[in-house]
């Protein structure tokens, strides 16, 4: 599996990911529904990403989210890590085991640029509100929700007209943590690139772990790997 491939099948995700990872000096957005998500520290879910647009591929991977301090994305082939990708609420490092390459937190300049933090990014994937203050978004940004009952069904961001992150939750499962969105719809487009974005993330709860079950994921990089130029995202994401 080339660069060139697997950069649009998880791109999507760290342009949800990377919400919470541009530093501001405008206040970050908290956690504002605790009731379905309570109780959890840690967990590790397997996932199935499905990317439908530009192009059409699936890929399986475990998503690990240490509670309020960061989010973990790995994906192997026949046991073997080929992809990992860690955001917090400081930086994003995505690294590409297979080339031995690597895109450092500079990323997050590319994408939505919205100042959340790690614990309301976690809310936003798993289908869960946030409070979201029009007076810490960035000039020009947008957010709109829709709730169905204490979950999310639709949230959208707008950042400037020049990025739009639209997530949408078809349907939730209960897990022993509270509810959970079943699957996460992610479609994404940008004036930067003409290639609009459609994946889909789906958790298999049933497979969770979940607290003392699961250990942080510290990634270390050895002086082998060397770093992506960021300059211009779009053909990372398929374009020539």
């Amino acid at each position: 599996m080339t660069l060139k491939k697997i950069f649009p099948l998880f791109i999507i995700l760290l342009t949800a990911l990377c919400l919470g990872s541009c530093k501001s000096g405008r206040q970050t957005v908290k956690a504002g529904t605790e009731v379905t998500s309570t109780g959890w520290t840690r967990v590790r879910v397997p996932v199935t990403i499905r990317l439908t647009s530009p192009a059409n591929m699936s890929v399986g991977a475990t998503v690990t989210m240490i509670r309020d301090t960061s989010i973990t994305i790995s994906a192997k082939v026949i046991g073997m890590e080929f992809f990992v990708a860690q955001a917090t609420n400081d930086s994003v490092l995505i690294v590409d085991k297979m080339h031995r390459q690597f895109l450092g937190k500079n990323i997050s300049d590319a994408l939505a640029g919205l100042p959340f933090n790690a614990s309301s990014v976690q809310d936003i994937l798993t289908g869960h509100p946030i409070d979201i203050p029009e007076s810490i978004l960035p000039p020009g940004a947008k957010c709109t929700v829709t709730l169905n009952g204490d979950m999310l069904s639709d949230i959208s961001f707008s950042n400037r007209g020049t990025t739009n992150v639209r997530l949408t939750y078809p349907a939730t499962v209960s897990t022993p943590y509270g509810t959970m969105a079943e699957s996460t719809v992610i479609t994404a487009d940008s004036e930067k690139s003409d290639k609009n974005i459609s994946a889909t993330i789906e958790w298999q709860w049933s497979k969770a772990k979940w607290n003392t079950d699961v250990e942080p994921r510290v990634i270390k990089l050895s002086d082998r790997y060397t770093r992506i130029d960021t300059g211009n995202i779009a053909k990372l994401l398929g374009g020539s």
